[in-house]
């Protein structure tokens, strides 16, 4: 936190993280020369250098020689006059103070800071002695600032001699002395209670006692201050002032007498200015009427004494001074004043007068004695005044005309506001004290010529208030009379919909009623200029009802997608307008914060609290406590130190409630010059709702070692849902080199002052990533023609063009014509994929070679066999490669093409049949991971990996990375070697990634950013606005103007953007801005209107048919296939111009442009709950869209992203970027897999195992990334020791996998399980503890979505009351559900799925991982629960299984899954008995058709759905029924044989609510029903037939035992097969039987 106050305690915390304090470990030397006779500081011997004799030798008596030659001179100018004369006297006094040395003064410190501004200017003056005198004492350094300050403050002194006087003090070194002069003027500056003569409030300006007082003047004492000062203005910092003696001392000068005695010190204190005898029941009334110069009408004028009898009775002073000024308006302040101060005399004695009879009065008065106005009473019960009463009274007068003089001339000599007395009064007077009035003081030293003319004639009703250091003239408004016909808006008289906005006020004032019908019912532009005060802010919140209006719904609920309202704070502005500028920005947040706030910021933050007494808050500003300490105080020790017990539980909440973070950051080396920061935040107070509201705002800011640059600054929303959460921030800085000491993360209250903490990032064990090579330069050869293939099939594969690109003619040489293993980095769009088909050809010629040679090897694997893996890192890409090699390679060379699915068994047989495959990573990872026993992975013959810089992400980067690593290990375990093709974006570290990949030198290709076939021109543009949204919005225009000006010519346009809402309104936005400025033609519309409504009329969503109709098109994620579709073919085809689309779909769409437009760089994680920036790749992606090789000369990219984000994009867009591993925090799972697979058998391997991994590679180039202090081969060794162990250690933990003799390794049935079925080790770990026999489907819901592999499922913004509705709707409902977790939304989507409850928008894009998650989920905890021997849950399992697939509860009817069934039909159904599918099979047709009444197409759905439908016979028996004896296996035999209703094949599960084609599964299972025990499973994929056996132990005694055999289907309700038979146990040698 950051320190208020503190004095040296705050300037020492300080002064440690200066530059010169942290950048060096060696100590600096003095720069001044040292003395030779100056001691060292080193120990020396005293031997020879004392004579005993000379002890005492030196001893003076009297004054020192200065001050005497100082007397001599005194006396000589005029020894008589001085005397008499005070004038003369005072400047004697002064220039011997000014001459004075601290070696004359008895005193250790002559000055001392009465305010915690002057002291922390004075502490910051003695740090700065400090470093010129070295470490001296601190009386010695004190002593040297008061000498400097009498030299500053001395104004008859030239700068240049008060510099000589301050070089001869500190002897700076030459070349410091102006910077130490300048540095010295500034802080005198600050110090403002500096006197002459010593500290003007406290202590004793004492002078040798050798002095005459006729040489040197009268010597003044002053005591301290013995009162608080707690009557003071509350909104001041008071600080301890002193007062005078009773009894002033005589100093030669005119005194007047300003005291008054104990009587009227009480007096003055109740404010009785007015006589109380003089009120009687209508003295009220006739002051009104004295003051309108009875010019009032009488009967008007007891109406007005009536109405402010009533304000002076209630109410504190500052809203009765508001209804009285309402009442009397601004031209009877006078009175208003009056009456204020009387208030209590007025109202009290105006009831006593009234009273009906004397015991009302009694009543009356013993009220008042209760409220503290006894003084009033016994004023009311005293008899006339005596003569010395009257005498007093007069010199009273005098008194206070005396010090009003001395007020208006010269102000209060800095004692603090006081109340000025009203001089219209009928006989006030001021309280106060004893004052003199000290004529000599108004003097002016520098001659009349530079006086200043102090008479100031103000307005009537101006009135002065005198502060320390400063005065307030208050002027009053001029009054203008009001319209009779001028009529206030009352709030109930307006709509019912806007009155909550103005709860607790009455009616609007005479400016918000004003403008009221224009602000409210119009929506036209206005400028309102009136004073603060004014009611301004609720003129703006009538607009903003405006606007809300204008987007009511027809049922009242507002639809808040229409407006945009934002409101532009101007303090808060003027932080944003310096950006770069930290100690200015700082300054100019801490200004907005105090303005709004209405507080100092030396305050003390509690002040932000409501409920604090007052005199609280000054007792603690008088604690010179710094912050951080009060959160160690417990309730009791705050009551304590504040002397007031119960205040201090109240206080120690608010303490806790006052916004406090803690910060973490670790910084890892990007490149030599970018460094990644990861900050981590936590809260630490205790959030209140209604002082927090709903979220708190806070600004990032890290600024460079000399706290002068903002070296990057971000908005930070905490918001109160996520307040137990850590937050982890990432962004990137510059560093330069020589690196400095450390850098500054400030975390600083948007809102709250004093609340900021501050992180020192240290850069001391910091190790910059090594140089990386130059790329490689683009050679100027001569287009390669396509005939350079030398094979017409070939050749016809590329007719679109006649010559290959400059990129793919440099690597054609390597990638046709040798079987090297090649890395290709190159920017997007320069036709890499074309690179990799150049091996994908060769792989082919080769076979060709090989199948007409007719030689085939005896032993090993095929070699003829062609069996190509293309690895895409997203699905999108996967399918778009797929569609265009079906294409090219399918049908152009009758190669086998396919793309694999998820599911494990399907996709085996896939990769057996084909030639190319077209996989992800995650789905080739789990295909690849029992590799040694699937031969079809080690026949692959090539391997290609495209967009390998993804390895640079996070989790998806982690299985590219273990997919290739485990790849090259196959080839070189194998006697079939895997050629690897790596295509990739430049890269600045392409080196190791070729050498990790197995490329050679002359096999890598790494080209610079720069290299295009058509030649890219970026714009990046900065919006300088920290609101996402508001940011957003204003990007409308820009984008807008973009398009128009970079795509002339009707050139097409695309324009991506975060999500699906923002492609909407983007789309619609552009068409205003389009049909402004041409209302008769869309401008980006290509072709005519008419051609184009035939498509418009196929598309599903209404807004789309309208953008299109203007030339716009869009695409995102939740458009159906038709929809995106008929926008593709539109945009491809030059149709319309301009289409946007959503930033994920860069990576899948086919669509190219010559411009690309970038909306915006960031978009919402859900994981951190806050907005992220783009990933480098993923603006590459879209920037190489800009491309169009036969098309263009150039393409144009314009960027628009946050202002402080500008020039790290310019740095990775212009420069080829690094990439780094992130194996070691995903590093579980992949050990796990190896040693279920048995490549990892002990821990050596393990560390073996890691050698294969990029990370290693990356380990000696870039240690500080991965956690390393050094590079030695030591660290090294140590940090993967390290890394194996715990990791290690975590999968023993969990049960995944057992370490015998600390050394070896083996797989454990739960890490089998998470390995097959490619489920997270937590995952298995979390059903393995939380299922229990007793589980029902409420828990297994529950558990299910409680898997780690939903931590990832995005909460957004808005969503949270969405996903609340959403499980309160279903049939397992949550008490209080936390719906910011991404498990319980999990839950609620799986539980909508089964009751078929629509979605849209974002949560059907969610709900469709939900299920694919799902169903490998259910299977491995069947497989749990089986491990368990719990039956009945495993069968509850599976009927889960069957309800993910087909989107139904287990309880609905079964009729449900077939097409066009509704509900009342299923029910229609049942009550004529057809309950299952085969129930509907087995009707007739007629009666069919006469209950389902369906149209022959829907009939004919059904009909293909019962085909489909499974019908599997089932037969079985148990092997060696004759021989069962106790306690052996038995082996149960099961014959599987479908119906297969005259297809060839079973094909894909009938399930249109499945987001995406399964294959149907099956499990068999033998149970004991009595015993709820599992004692057999196995899951079969069956196609025609199947012959299955199964294994399971009888139990060891003998008899008869009952047992079901349990047919279950993993996709289907209402084909399952249940069959009970019995096994009879005989003892050794009796026969078994078997009965169904």
């Amino acid at each position: 936190m950051a320190n208020l106050g503190g004095g040296a305690e705050a300037h020492a915390r300080f002064k440690q993280y200066e530059y010169r304090a942290n950048s060096s470990l060696v100590l600096t030397s003095e720069n001044r020369p040292r003395d030779t006779h100056e001691p060292t500081g080193e120990p020396e011997t005293l031997w020879g250098k004392i004579d005993p004799k000379s002890f005492g030798d030196r001893v003076a008596k009297g004054r020192p020689q200065e001050l005497d030659d100082k007397l001599k001179k005194s006396k000589k100018k005029g020894r008589d006059t001085v005397a008499d004369d005070t004038a003369s006297a005072r400047q004697s006094k002064r220039r011997r103070l000014r001459e004075e040395s601290v070696l004359t003064d008895t005193d250790d410190v002559v000055y001392q800071p009465k305010t915690k501004e002057t002291r922390a200017a004075y502490e910051a003056m003695l740090s700065l002695i400090q470093q010129q005198l070295g470490g001296l004492p601190l009386n010695v350094v004190s002593g040297a600032a008061d000498e400097i300050l009498a030299v500053l403050k001395n104004d008859a002194v030239k700068n240049s001699d008060k510099k000589a006087e301050i070089q001869k003090l500190l002897n700076p070194a030459p070349d410091q002395i102006h910077q130490v002069f300048d540095q010295l003027v500034s802080i005198g500056k600050l110090i403002t209670d500096f006197q002459e003569g010593g500290d003007s409030g406290g202590g004793k300006a004492n002078v040798d006692e050798g002095l005459d007082d006729d040489d040197v003047g009268v010597a003044v004492e002053f005591e301290d201050n013995e009162e608080d000062g707690e009557e003071s203005d509350p909104d001041m910092v008071q600080e301890e002032d002193d007062e005078e003696d009773d009894e002033p001392q005589k100093t030669g000068g005119m005194q007047v007498d300003a005291g008054i005695n104990e009587e009227d010190a009480g007096d003055a204190n109740e404010g009785t200015s007015l006589n109380v005898l003089d009120i009687d029941a209508y003295w009220l009334q006739r002051k009104i009427s004295h003051a309108y110069e009875q010019q009032i009408d009488p009967q008007q004028c007891q109406v007005l004494a009536e109405e402010l009898l009533k304000i002076l009775a209630e109410g504190d002073d500052r809203d009765v001074e508001n209804k009285l000024l309402m009442h009397l308006q601004f031209e009877k302040f006078t009175l208003v004043k009056f009456l204020l101060r009387n208030r209590f005399k007025i109202v009290w004695c105006t009831r006593l007068a009234r009273a009906e009879d004397q015991e009302e009065k009694n009543r009356i008065e013993d009220e008042m004695r209760g409220l503290g106005l006894a003084a009033i009473v016994d004023q009311l019960h005293s008899t006339r005044a005596t003569a010395k009463e009257r005498e007093e009274n007069v010199q009273k007068s005098i008194n206070e005309e005396a010090r009003r003089l001395k007020e208006e001339t010269v102000g209060d000599g800095g004692r603090g506001r006081r109340d000025v007395t009203d001089r219209d009064s009928e006989s006030g007077w001021l309280k106060g004290q004893r004052q003199m009035v000290d004529l000599e003081s108004l003097a002016f030293d520098q001659g009349g010529l530079l006086m200043a003319n102090k008479k100031c004639d103000l307005p009537a009703g101006s009135y002065r208030t005198h502060g320390k250091g400063y005065e307030e003239v208050h002027v009053p408004w001029v009054s203008k009379k009001v319209d009779i016909s001028e009529k206030l808006v009352k709030i109930t008289e307006m709509p019912d919909w806007a009155q909550p906005a103005f709860k607790g006020m009455q009616q609007l004032n005479r400016v918000q009623s004003k403008v009221y019908d224009t602000a409210l019912f119009k929506a036209d532009n206005i400028l309102l200029c009136a004073p603060t005060g004014a009611g301004k802010t609720n003129v703006a919140m009538l607009t903003i009802l405006q606007q809300i209006e204008s987007s009511r719904n027809e049922d009242g609920t507002l639809n808040h997608g229409k407006y945009k309202i934002v409101y532009v704070a101007p303090m808060k502005a003027l932080v944003a307008e310096v950006r770069g500028w930290a100690q200015l920005a700082e300054k100019a947040l801490n200004l907005s914060k105090m303005v709004g706030k209405r507080m100092w910021s030396v305050q003390t933050p509690l002040r932000q609290f409501h409920g604090i007494p007052n005199e609280i808050l000054m007792k603690l500003e008088k604690k010179d406590l710094v912050w951080e300490r009060y959160y160690d105080l417990s309730s009791q020790e705050l009551g304590e130190l504040i002397r007031s017990p119960k205040m201090g539980r109240p206080l120690h909440k608010f303490i806790h409630q006052f916004p406090k973070l803690v910060l973490a950051a670790q910084v890892q080396p990007i490149t030599r010059t970018v460094l990644r920061v990861e900050l981590t935040i936590t809260p630490d107070f205790q959030w209140d709702e209604k002082i927090h509201k709903y979220v708190e705002p806070f600004w990032i800011i890290l600024e460079d070692s000399d706290c002068e640059k903002i070296l990057h600054h971000e908005y930070f929303l905490l918001k109160k849902q996520y307040i137990s959460e850590d937050h982890t921030l990432n962004f990137t800085v510059p560093i330069f080199e020589p690196l400095p000491p450390q850098y500054f993360v400030r975390v600083v209250s948007d809102k709250w002052l004093g609340s900021q903490t501050v992180l020192p990032v240290s850069f001391r064990h910091l190790i910059l990533p090594e140089k990386y090579p130059p790329p490689t330069e683009l050679l100027d050869l001569q287009p390669l023609p396509v005939t350079a293939l030398r094979n017409p099939s070939y050749v016809r594969l590329y007719q679109d063009f006649t010559h290959f690109n400059p990129v793919q003619t440099q690597v054609f040489n390597v990638l046709y014509n040798t079987n090297d293993n090649v890395l290709v980095a190159a920017p997007t769009g320069s036709g890499k994929t074309i690179c990799a088909e150049f091996a994908i050809l060769k792989n082919h010629q080769e076979v060709l070679l090989r199948q007409q040679d007719d030689t085939k090897r005896q032993s090993g694997p095929d070699t003829t066999t062609m069996r190509v893996v293309y690895i895409a890192p997203l699905e999108a890409i996967a399918k778009e490669q797929f569609r265009i090699w079906e294409r090219k390679f399918g049908k152009g060379l009758g190669l086998r093409v396919v793309e694999l699915t998820g599911e494990t068994a399907l996709d085996l047989k896939l990769l057996e049949k084909s030639q190319i495959v077209i996989s992800t990573p995650e789905k080739w990872d789990a295909l690849s991971r029992r590799w040694k026993q699937r031969k079809y992975v080690q026949q692959v013959s090539l391997f290609i990996v495209d967009e390998l810089h993804l390895i640079g992400e996070a989790q998806g980067g982690t299985v590219l990375e273990v997919i290739v690593s485990r790849m090259r290990y196959i080839s070189s375990q194998g006697e079939n070697k895997i050629r690897i093709v790596a295509l990739s974006t430049s890269l600045a570290n392409a080196k190791d990634l070729g050498e990790w990949i197995g490329a050679s030198s002359h096999g890598l290709f790494n080209f610079p950013p720069g290299v295009r076939p058509v030649p890219l021109e970026i714009h990046i543009q900065g919006v300088d606005i920290s609101s996402f949204e508001a940011r957003m919005q204003a990007m409308t225009k820009p984008t807008y103007t973009a398009i128009v000006q970079h795509a002339k010519n009707k050139k097409p346009a695309i324009v991506f953007v975060p999500t699906r809402t923002h492609v909407r309104l983007t789309a619609v936005d552009l068409m205003a801005y389009s049909h402004i400025d041409n209302p008769q033609s869309p401008d980006f519309l290509l072709g005519k209107l008419e051609e184009l409504e035939d498509f418009v009329d196929k598309l599903r969503e209404e807004t789309l048919k309208e953008t299109l109709r203007h030339g716009i098109g869009y695409l995102h994620e939740g458009l159906c296939s038709q929809d995106q579709e008929i926008v593709t073919q539109l945009f491809e085809a030059g149709r319309i111009q301009v289409c946007v689309m959503s930033s994920s779909l860069c990576w899948g769409t086919p669509l190219t442009a010559h411009l690309v437009v970038v909306m915006g760089t960031q978009y919402y994680d859900g994981r951190e709950n806050s907005h992220s920036d783009y990933a480098v790749s993923d603006l590459l992606q879209m920037m190489g869209r800009a491309s169009r090789p036969l098309l263009d000369n150039a393409g144009k990219c314009v960027i628009f992203c946050h202002s402080p984000r500008k020039e790290y994009y310019k740095k990775f867009l212009y420069e080829a970027f690094p990439v780094e591993s992130h194996l070691q925090h995903f590093l579980h799972n992949n050990f796990n897999a190896e040693v279920v697979a048995g490549v990892i058998e002990n821990k050596q391997d393990a560390v073996d195992y890691l050698t294969w991994t990029l990370m290693y590679r990356r380990l000696p180039q870039n240690p500080n990334y991965y956690n390393l202090q050094g590079v030695s081969h030591r660290h090294l060794s140590d940090h993967l020791s390290e890394l194996v162990e715990n990791t290690l250690s975590d999968l023993e933990a969990s049960k995944c996998i057992e370490i015998e003799d600390e050394m070896d390794l083996s797989a454990l049935n739960l890490g089998m399980i998470s390995s097959y079925y490619y489920i997270s080790y937590t995952t298995i770990e979390r059903f393995s503890s939380l299922l229990s026999s007793k589980t029902k489907m409420k828990g297994l819901l529950e558990i299910l979505t409680s898997a780690s592999e939903y931590d990832m499922i995005p909460i957004r913004p808005g969503e949270e009351d969405r996903v609340r509705r959403l499980i309160n709707h279903q049939r397992f409902s949550f008490e209080n559900p936390n719906c910011t977790d991404p498990h319980v939304k999990a839950n609620a989507l799986l539980q909508a799925h089964f009751s078929r409850q629509s979605i849209t928008t974002n949560l059907e894009m969610d709900q469709r991982e939900v299920l694919l998650s799902a169903t490998r989920l259910l299977q491995a905890m069947v497989d749990v629960i089986s491990s368990n021997g719990w039956l009945n849950l495993a069968l509850l399992a599976m009927e889960a299984s069957q309800m993910v697939t087909q989107g139904m509860w287990e309880r609905d009817s079964m009729l449900l899954q077939l097409p066009h069934f509704t509900k009342d039909l299923a029910k229609r159904c049942q009550e004529n008995n057809i309950e299952t599918v085969f129930d509907l099979v087995e009707m007739e047709d007629e009666e069919r058709q006469e209950l389902l009444k369906m149209k022959d197409t829907e009939l004919l759905d059904i009909a293909r759905f019962c085909n489909r439908f499974p019908n599997i016979d089932l037969t079985y028996e148990v092997v060696g029924s004759e021989d069962v004896t106790a306690g052996k296996e038995v082996t149960l035999q099961v014959m599987l044989e479908r119906d297969m209703e005259g297809r060839t094949e079973v094909g894909a599960v009938d399930a249109p609510r499945y987001p995406k084609t399964k294959e149907e599964g099956w499990w068999l299972v033998v149970g004991d029903t009595k015993t709820n025990q599992l004692v057999a499973i196995k899951r079969v994929s069956l196609q025609k037939k199947a012959k299955v056996k199964l294994d399971f132990q009888v139990p060891s005694e003998a008899g008869e035992k009952s047992y079901t055999l349990y047919f279950m289907c993993d996709s289907y309700l209402g084909c399952d097969q249940e069959y009970a038979f019995s096994v009879d146990v005989k003892e050794s040698g009796a026969e078994n039987h078997m009965e169904e």
